[in-house]
């Protein structure tokens, strides 16, 4: 179901709410896609746990021009719409650049927050950073002369491309981001957010149970996500998991192991929070 609340400053924001248990996950989904995209998760984490989807604003349900968009403002949207549902305590989920509200929203609003998981997601995205691999890199160049010069059809249709490899599934999720397709400058402003947004320097403090879930054949390098997580101040609360043989969006390829993964987790430290 698709709800709608206003943001402090007068923004009409939307998310999905599944499930009923008494903990809560808030799932959040990555660039140029929408609450959607987490899919394939919903009727497995709603079986156990209220399941809290928002879209960024500007996404999905929540489409409306934009100015300006910083990470910070779509974890802040969070924050809000958590207070809206009087909500105060959470699991928070990000896929992919989702993955980095997830984790500003865990350093900002860390009372609040009981966990993070991470989907093919790191600490920085930040382009000219020593965490930063080429790879990444020319992904955001080639993504940033493809917004300039097509419509977002074409750009949804090649970016989907890039992160699966099963044609069936392909087709599947193409159907699900054209729904809800950005406007170009929307998505423009939002991948200039992320190339931008880094918490490396941040990580120390950041004291909450963290599972990483990392592709083999992702975008970056299960290394280099690796190296990144080991500046946490207790790697006893880190779970760190290989998805194998799968790409960026292994939430459609393999959501069977994922939602395995991520019930395990949530449920392990739902049971510690209580």
């Amino acid at each position: 179901m698709c709800l709608y609340f206003t943001a402090p400053d007068g923004a009409k924001l939307s998310y999905l709410a599944f499930g009923g248990g008494d903990q809560v996950v808030v799932l959040i989904h990555g660039l140029g896609v929408s609450s959607k995209d987490w899919r394939p998760q919903f009727k497995a984490l709603a079986q156990e746990f209220r399941v809290i989807v928002p879209d960024w604003r500007g996404f999905g349900h929540a489409m409306f021009p934009l100015d300006e968009l910083l990470v910070e403002q779509v974890s802040a949207d969070i924050a809000a719409l958590m207070d809206h549902l009087d909500i105060d305590q959470y699991h928070v989920a990000g896929a992919s650049a989702g993955g980095a509200v997830a984790f500003q929203h865990a350093l900002d609003f860390s009372e609040h927050v009981l966990s993070l998981t991470a989907l093919n997601s790191q600490p920085t995205f930040q382009l000219g950073s020593p965490f930063t691999r080429a790879g990444l890199w020319k992904r955001a160049m080639v993504l940033d002369r493809m917004v300039r010069s097509r419509n977002m059809n074409k750009l949804a249709a090649h970016a989907n491309k890039s992160v699966l490899v099963n044609d069936r599934i392909r087709a599947r999720r193409l159907r699900v981001l054209l729904e809800h397709l950005p406007s170009r400058e929307n998505y423009r402003l939002a991948l200039n957010a992320i190339q931008r947004w880094s918490v490396v320097d941040r990580l120390r403090s950041l004291n909450k149970p963290v599972l990483m879930l990392a592709s083999d054949r992702d975008l970056t390098s299960v290394e280099e996500k690796e190296r990144l997580m080991r500046t946490l101040p207790d790697l006893t609360k880190l779970s760190f998991e290989v998805l194998v043989g799968a790409g960026h969006a292994a939430n459609w390829e393999q959501p069977d192991v994922v939602n395995d993964h991520m019930m395990r987790f949530l449920r392990r430290h739902s049971a510690a929070a209580v």
